[in-house]
Order: structure tokens, then C-alpha cells, then sequence
């Protein structure tokens, strides 16, 4: 559902601009997502609704919400036939079911599907929204919507939250660590032998503000140190100092 330009949603962008910052020479990626960022109203300046066009290593086709329907999605993925039609997020209805309902009923020119939950098959995740989220768990496995599809995980731990949640005998779980962007691989190697400077401990805070990211419990435990803690958010606002 997002992309770049986007940032708001966190981790899922950072992690598939780096998968095509990274291959996209070697193959072919065609990026559908939103024109605008998680929870905002206006579109992104400097693009071409519902046309192609390149975003680094990738042709990205941005859709506004009022074209989000069944008929436009169906027509716009398969004037791009793929091989592989990868979807990232298990509940969102537009970039997930909707393909996936068009893939169970063949009315989609792809190969194979693969589906990458992005940690919200994590037991913390499935308690935001819980009763709507295991409905629709339910209703899914009972529906076959997913026979037939590659699940990737990034660690060994969301391996076992999928086989948990859809069941082991049912999934076929692959295991994928996230990629780091090569742009920023310099810049992390050239400070990793002096990045610790002496004086107080100071953390950063990278991720969006929300009960499973656990901001919370890093709070607490901040709480009971007995030295000097400063800690900021990604653009260096200073969140909290203790000394206690």
C-alpha cells in the first residue's frame, strides 16, 4: 500500500526499496501501491497517477483510492503479466486480497504468489484489532485463499508465527532476512570501529509510534537505570533524559 516517496509506514518500505535497490538490475520490478503516504489526504507532488514510471531501480505505478476497485487492479496487473506477483501484508484488502482473490479464481496472468506478512502474524500484532483480525484468519483458511502460495518470513521466529497462525501441514514457509540497502552499507562501515563515544548512553528510537513497536516497555526499562540515558527519535528530538 505504500512506497517511496512515502516513509510513514515504517519498516515494509525501508525493506522493499532495499530488496530492488539491491537486484533491480537483475530483474524486472513493477511496484503498485498508493499516491500517498499512511494517513494522508493528499497525493504525492511530482508523479503521474495511474501511469508508469521509474523510482530508482523499479517502474512504480501509484493509484489513487478512488481507483482502488476490482476491475481497475484486475486490468492494471494484467497488462503487466509477472512471473511473480509478490504481496507484502496479509490484511490489507486492496494490495492483498483483492490480488489474491483474482489469483484463486484465475483471472490473474501470474506464475507464482508470494506473500510476505511483515511481522503481523507476531502475537503482539494479532492483539491490536483481535476479534476482526482472527475472523478474518478464520475465513481465509476456510476459503483456501492461500493454497498454492509462498509465505516469506524474514527470521526464523516469524516462520513459526505463520505456521502457528495458518496452520503447519497447510503453508509453505520460506525464510528471507530483510536486505539492507547498499547505499547505506558505507557509510555503517566506515563508523562501526569508533561509533561508541564516552559520556552517556544515547539511544534511538527508529519506528513509528505504536503499542506493538513496544515503545512502551523501553520506557519502563529506562526507568530503572542508575546512569545517565538520553533517548531521541529518528529526527534527534530529545524524548526522554533520565538520571536517576
Amino acid at each position: 500500500a505504500y512506497y517511496l516517496p512515502g516513509y510513514k509506514a515504517g519498516g515494509p518500505i525501508t525493506s522493499i526499496s532495499s530488496l530492488i535497490d539491491i537486484i533491480g538490475t537483475e530483474y524486472d520490478f513493477r511496484v503498485l501501491t498508493q499516491d500517498r503516504d499512511l494517513g494522508d489526504t493528499e497525493s504525492y507532488s511530482d508523479i503521474k497517477p495511474l501511469s508508469w514510471q521509474q523510482v530508482g531501480n523499479a517502474s512504480v505505478c501509484y493509484i489513487p483510492p478512488k481507483n482502488l476497485n476490482l476491475p481497475n487492479l484486475r486490468r492494471i496487473l494484467n497488462s503487466n503479466p509477472a512471473d511473480v506477483l509478490y504481496l507484502n501484508s496479509f490484511f490489507n484488502f486492496h494490495f492483498t486480497t483483492i490480488p489474491l482473490l483474482l489469483y484463486r479464481f484465475g483471472l490473474l496472468k501470474v506464475r507464482r504468489v508470494i506473500l510476505a506478512p511483515r511481522g503481523e502474524f507476531s502475537p503482539n500484532a494479532l492483539e491490536q484489532k483481535k476479534f476482526k483480525k482472527k475472523a478474518f484468519i478464520l475465513l481465509s483458511r476456510c476459503l483456501l485463499f492461500h493454497r498454492g502460495i509462498t509465505w516469506q518470513a524474514s527470521s526464523l521466529k516469524e516462520k513459526e508465527h505463520i505456521e502457528a497462525v495458518m496452520g503447519r501441514p497447510r503453508v509453505n514457509v520460506s525464510v528471507a532476512p530483510n536486505l539492507s540497502s547498499a547505499k547505506a552499507s558505507p557509510f555503517f562501515t566506515s563508523l562501526a570501529s569508533d561509533l561508541r563515544q564516552p559520556g552517556p548512553l544515547r539511544i534511538i528510537f527508529l519506528s513509528r509510534i505504536h503499542p506493538h513497536k513496544n515503545l512502551a516497555y523501553l520506557l519502563s526499562i529506562l526507568a530503572s537505570c542508575t546512569s545517565e540515558v538520553h533517548l531521541s527519535d529518528r529526527k534527534s528530538t530529545r524524548l526522554n533524559s533520565s538520571h536517576t
